[in-house]
């Protein structure tokens, strides 16, 4: 929410969340999208082309005015740009409350591009729309919000730390939520995660993980911003 300018400074290409997950039950690939062990877990790298976001029936967006989001080419990408604080956004179902959201950035072309959000217990009804965000804006600006179910009623919470700077193709961002803690991190292959932010927040017990972009028809493109690939796992 909210949105300004970005830098691309380029990047190097580094192994990627999916790439790197390791699924220790040997859990089955989906006909149609991401991998899941059946023991919450899941994690994609977004091998269809849908809009909105389903693979097979993993991922949900019910809310109106808010966004969707669309895959193809591997990227998971907004739909459309914004007009307001109706924020692109998919969540899946059946998780617990406490999980480790991990996703590999996307950024092309020159700046600024919008928002990245990571997203965690999150519930919505055709009007309402609650959860927890952690949102990078792409020129480097992090904020962690509480979204509270109206439209544009949202929080911010506080607790941001550290600015590691315009975001960059192949950077990481991770999201742990863990009883009434949030905390978001950073990594810029080949170096550490690094802690940008933390909050603690006891508005919202349940919910589940989700993704999403922010990103405004102001010399911002839709095409120029997304996520390479998402994974998440119970803690």
């Amino acid at each position: 929410m909210g949105g300004s300018t970005g830098d691309d400074g380029g990047g190097s290409q580094s192994t990627s969340a999916a790439d790197s997950a390791t699924d220790d039950d040997g859990g089955p690939t989906l006909d149609l999208g991401g991998t899941s062990t059946g023991r919450g877990f899941y994690m994609t790298d977004f091998p269809l082309a849908e809009d909105p976001i389903s693979e097979g029936g993993a991922w949900t967006a019910i809310s109106s005015p808010w966004l969707r989001i669309r895959t193809g080419d591997g990227l998971a990408q907004a739909d459309a740009y914004v007009s307001g604080y109706n924020d692109n956004y998919a969540h899946l179902q059946g998780f617990g409350p406490d999980v480790e959201i991990t996703a590999t950035v996307y950024v092309a072309g020159p700046p600024p591009y919008g928002e990245i959000l990571l997203l965690a217990r999150m519930a919505d009804t055709a009007t309402e729309n609650r959860g927890y965000e952690y949102l990078y804006d792409a020129d480097g600006s992090v904020q962690l919000m509480r979204w509270n179910g109206g439209f544009g009623d949202f929080t911010p919470m506080g607790g941001e730390s550290f600015n590691p700077g315009p975001l960059q193709d192949f950077d990481q961002l991770r999201l742990r939520v863990q009883g009434n803690t949030i905390t978001a991190s950073h990594r810029r292959p080949p170096d550490d995660w690094v802690e940008v932010g933390q909050s603690v927040d006891d508005t919202w017990a349940d919910g589940e993980p989700g993704m999403g972009f922010f990103v405004r028809d102001e010399g911002q493109t839709i095409e120029g911003i997304g996520l390479r690939d998402y994974m998440v796992e119970e803690i």
